[in-house]
């Protein structure tokens, strides 16, 4: 298992996130599922059945597990979006390189800290969301920079990133990272200023930090994230077409509740109809089809 563990299980506790550390094991409750906190490489394969109710019980709201057993050499449905080797001008199609060159001309990318954040990411996080009403978006904003300043003291384990438009020094877009040891860098949330897009801060973004955590720091590898079960996101079909990330096929295993269980089993034929009714149950019975193949 990767060193950090103890750091994770610190850091979700002091952001109020209810977790469990299980024979080594960190867990958490993300979208109503218990899923394990850790490099996508490692083998998270439950092993007993007294453990597999421990969680249940532990995560009383949630309706199942959904872990991993790690890489698999052969074709899987079920995949993370994964860079291996760090950015490389002549190995991008010329394209991108031009978009890269373009990038960096127009954006200063650097590490930024945790006041910062929390003093001026709304302004980028807010700019997708300038159509609903101002007492949502002040209420979601305190709430933001509070989630944003409880990770200060977590910086061995949490990196943000800043894209700035060098003519004017404005803050444009940004990253949070994840690190688990020397062994991956999760590219957790992405955000860009949606009035400066033409600026290409995405191709300065993505190149700066790949070369930085794959060919100056030495990790593994770079995660995007695990398939999207509805459909493909902007963001993973980006990167697999710039920046050559690719699919890396992962062993899915699943444990229902057995109510939730049975429940699945007599509505799965209907579940193409079930799923337009209510988008959280069309990517639940997306998830089993992934688990059936």
């Amino acid at each position: 298992m990767f060193d950090s563990v103890k750091r994770y299980q610190d850091l979700f506790q002091h952001l109020g996130n209810k977790t469990i550390l299980l024979d080594g094991i960190l867990w958490m409750h993300y979208q109503k599922m218990i899923v394990p906190v850790g490099p996508v490489s490692c083998d998270y394969t439950i092993p007993s059945k007294r453990c597999r109710d421990a969680l249940l019980c532990f995560f009383k709201e949630c309706i199942l597990i959904r872990t991993g057993g790690g890489f698999v050499e052969t074709p899987n449905a079920w995949y993370a979006v994964l860079c291996d080797h760090p950015s490389d001008l002549a190995n991008l199609s010329g394209n991108t390189r031009s978009k890269v060159r373009r990038g960096l001309k127009n954006c200063i990318v650097r590490k930024i800290d945790v006041p910062f954040m929390t003093k001026y990411a709304w302004s980028v996080f807010s700019s997708g969301f300038k159509r609903y009403k101002k007492d949502w978006l002040m209420a979601s904003e305190e709430q933001f920079k509070k989630n944003i300043d409880l990770t200060n003291g977590f910086d061995d384990i949490v990196h943000y990133w800043g894209v700035f438009e060098k003519e004017t020094g404005k803050f444009i877009a940004y990253a949070q990272n994840y690190l688990y040891d020397k062994i991956e860098v999760n590219y957790w949330v992405i955000r860009f200023h949606h009035d400066f897009l033409n600026l290409y801060p995405s191709y300065a973004l993505f190149y700066e930090m790949n070369k930085y955590y794959l060919g100056e720091e030495k990790f593994m590898y770079a995660n995007a994230g695990f398939r999207s079960l509805l459909h493909e996101t902007n963001i993973q079909e980006y990167l697999t077409e710039k920046f050559h990330f690719r699919r890396q096929p992962v062993r899915l295993i699943m444990y229902y509740r057995p109510l939730v269980d049975r429940c699945i089993f007599l509505t799965y034929p209907c579940r193409h109809m079930l799923g337009k009714l209510y988008q959280p149950l069309a990517a639940l019975y997306r998830l089993e089809e992934i688990n059936r193949s």
